[in-house]
């Protein structure tokens, strides 16, 4: 199973990619850097993907819309998303709640390793 990673900042995918390795998750590791790709990616390997860390603020199609239309989408709807953003508004957790009613954490930036292991682990299959 393989987990994505959408977000367009090089440094946060790294840590990330870091983070999951250094704690001994071995899933194959996807990047998409703005949420085209993204949706892109899911369209194709939907059927693989077991987890998804998408940030806010993306090019090209926003991480709120991409949480959308996962959610929107029987074939990605279950798919638990940890959505991460720099803004810490209580408001923005809401509004995204509220688009992806499935949502598995939300974070702020920037993140906390061990906090983002143990939500990954927890939602790994």
């Amino acid at each position: 199973m393989k987990i994505l990673i959408i977000d367009d900042s090089q440094l946060e995918r790294t840590l990330l990619v870091k983070s999951l390795q250094k704690a001994g998750i071995k899933n194959e590791i996807l990047e998409a850097t703005d949420g085209q790709a993204a949706l892109d990616i899911l369209e194709s390997e939907y059927e693989d993907i077991c987890l998804i860390f998408l940030d806010w603020q993306l090019p090209k199609i926003d991480g709120l819309e991409v949480l959308k239309r996962i959610a929107q989408n029987p074939k990605t709807a279950s798919l638990p998303v940890i959505m991460s953003t720099s803004a810490n508004s209580p408001e923005d957790e809401e509004i995204a709640r509220l688009l992806n009613p499935n949502l598995a954490a939300f974070t702020i930036k920037p993140l906390d390793p061990e906090k983002i292991v143990e939500i990954a682990l927890s939602h790994l299959k």
